[in-house]
């Protein structure tokens, strides 16, 4: 016989021994139960007072809730003192407008800060704590605070304006009609 069948054969003896043990605790007779005593009743004299609980009211929580929990001693926090605060100038960056179009009914603007690329804005945009306030044909308006600026198409403004133009010569502008004119005169 193998060690496996072995195992088996004794697991199953111990099933069987425990089954006739459940088997023989069943059949006890019913009078062995019945000379189990219940316990007694309380004396009738000593009446049940039922006590009802209120919950506590929460504004009796108020000192517990103004002491701050992870604070060594638990004390309230000092008011922060009062700083005065020196509103700093913002200074326009050097920006121009490229742009001007109504994207899906609202009205866009192509700006271009200093030398970064050229990105699509819309009315409320920021640009360096500038807000752009409104977009028109050919311009828009900047307002921070009680300062205005506005800048035109193809005009840089701003700080370092001078030097972006420098850089980049503009260009004139000429409309349709002034080219196709100028194409018909190489002809």
């Amino acid at each position: 016989m193998t060690r496996i069948m072995r195992i088996n054969l004794l697991l199953a003896g111990l099933c069987v021994g425990l089954g006739l043990a459940v088997i023989d605790m069943t059949r006890a007779p019913a009078a062995s139960l019945a000379s189990i005593q219940p316990l007694g009743d309380p004396p009738a004299s000593a009446p049940v007072e039922r006590v009802r609980l209120a919950p506590p009211r929460l504004a009796s929580f108020d000192e517990i809730a103004a002491r701050p929990l992870f604070t060594e001693g638990r004390r309230p926090p000092a008011p922060p003192e009062a700083k005065t605060v020196v509103a700093a100038e913002i200074r326009l960056p050097a920006m121009t407008l490229t742009g001007v179009m109504e994207i899906g009914g609202t009205p866009r603007a192509l700006v271009k800060l200093g030398t970064s690329p050229a990105d699509w804005m819309a009315e409320g945009s920021e640009i360096s704590g500038w807000t752009l306030a409104e977009i028109d044909a050919g311009k828009i308006v900047l307002r921070h605070g009680d300062r205005q600026v506005e800048a035109r198409l193809g005009e840089p403004v701003g700080d370092g304006a001078a030097t972006v133009a420098k850089a980049k010569p503009r260009r004139a502008k000429r409309s349709p009609v002034e080219i196709i004119d100028m194409a018909e005169e190489l002809d």
